[in-house]
């Protein structure tokens, strides 16, 4: 049976290590034990406490597994990799890293591995759908990338909810964007290209600017636009554009009450409890448009169901599909989504499970 441990079990690892728990021995890892006392509901009890930076108890933990699955916040997600390739494993990860995974191939060609970097949604599957369709065309002019993960019924503050991290979705509104215009990448900032979309009997929404493409802006060559953007309910990006203006996500240190921290510690410890999603239901929703030899369109909306949020499903089951692929991959280095994308035999069967999961993804030709 195939041996995988899972390291981070918020809402995306917990799903995870539960769909993995179906068919293989899955061990999780965290450093919070109530997190690691959810996995027990799902008949998981080989955990472990851990604080990532202890380097050696994770190299003692990780030697007796197969697979490593990495769904840390994304400000440990390159140390983490770091460390799993070094230890000579194969690994999955999700951790939206603030710093290029590609830097890490020639490490983990040397330690002879596999990692799977980006491997949930979006990035994840938006990537898997673009690397099959460039596999398959002789020509791609546009590539249009619009996610976003919502509560089913908007509500202020912000008609938001948090469906993950929410100091990663707060790095997601402040990081540098990178896009592709005019056959040549250029990075712009966050929450710019604000323009409409609608989803057919979902509703109008908004969406902007992020960096979502990831390694996409460096492997789909020959590419004349390709852009990434997330979709929130009207007027949100105002909201957090003013938040940004009144420098509430500023990092650097403030004196607050004869000590010193950054105005986002500040609106984090605030927003944490009013953004958090609750006894609420989420939806989830993307659109991938390629532009070229032929015109595609992929469209997903995925909803909550049984007590699972839409976006630990549709992050967490890519994950958990790849973890067990691992062996159908022949090649070794840093591997992104797109890659995978590119061999049939695997992206069918990638598309096949998450059929199996509900998780269902509708190809016109436009």
């Amino acid at each position: 049976m195939l041996r995988v441990v899972v390291i981070g079990c918020g809402l995306q690892g917990l799903e995870i290590a539960r769909d993995l728990a179906k068919d293989t021995h899955v061990a999780v890892c965290d450093i919070d034990k109530m997190h690691l006392n959810q996995c027990r509901k799902y008949g998981i009890t080989d955990l472990h406490q851990l604080d990532i930076h202890d380097t050696k108890r994770l190299y003692d933990i990780i030697k007796k597994y197969d697979v490593v699955v990495g769904a840390v916040p994304s400000k440990h997600g390159f140390k983490l990799v770091t460390d799993v390739i070094k230890a000579g494993k194969n690994m999955v990860d999700i951790s939206f890293m603030p710093e290029d995974a590609l830097k890490l191939d020639v490490l983990a060609k040397k330690y002879k591995v596999k990692v799977v970097v980006d491997c949930g949604l979006a990035p994840g599957i938006s990537n898997m759908l673009v690397g099959h369709a460039a596999a398959n065309l002789k020509r791609i002019d546009e590539i249009h990338i619009a996610v976003g993960g919502l509560p089913q019924n908007p509500k202020p503050p912000l008609n938001y909810r948090t469906v993950f991290y929410l100091p990663d979705v707060i790095e997601e509104y402040t990081r540098k964007v990178t896009v592709i215009l005019n056959g040549k990448a250029k990075i712009v900032e966050p929450l710019t290209g604000l323009e409409k979309i609608s989803f057919k009997g979902v509703g109008d929404f908004e969406y902007f600017l992020t960096d979502g493409l990831r390694s996409l802006a460096k492997t789909i060559k020959n590419v004349g636009t390709m852009v990434e953007k997330t979709i929130r309910y009207p007027g949100h990006t105002s909201q957090i554009k003013t938040l940004i203006e009144c420098g509430f996500f500023d990092t650097k240190p403030m004196s607050f009450c004869c000590s010193k921290r950054s105005p986002r510690d500040f609106a984090l410890a605030v927003l944490r409890d009013k953004l958090a999603l609750g006894k609420d239901k989420d939806i989830t929703f993307f659109r991938v448009v390629i532009k070229g030899e032929r015109n595609l369109k992929y469209e997903m909306v995925d909803r909550f169901t049984n007590g699972v949020t839409s976006m630990a499903r549709t992050t967490g089951y890519p994950c958990a599909i790849v973890a067990r692929l691992m062996d159908r991959i022949n090649n070794i280095g840093i591997i992104p989504p797109e890659e995978l994308g590119k061999d049939n035999g695997i992206f069918d069967t990638f598309i096949r499970e998450l059929n199996k999961r509900g998780v269902k993804i509708k190809e016109q030709i436009l």
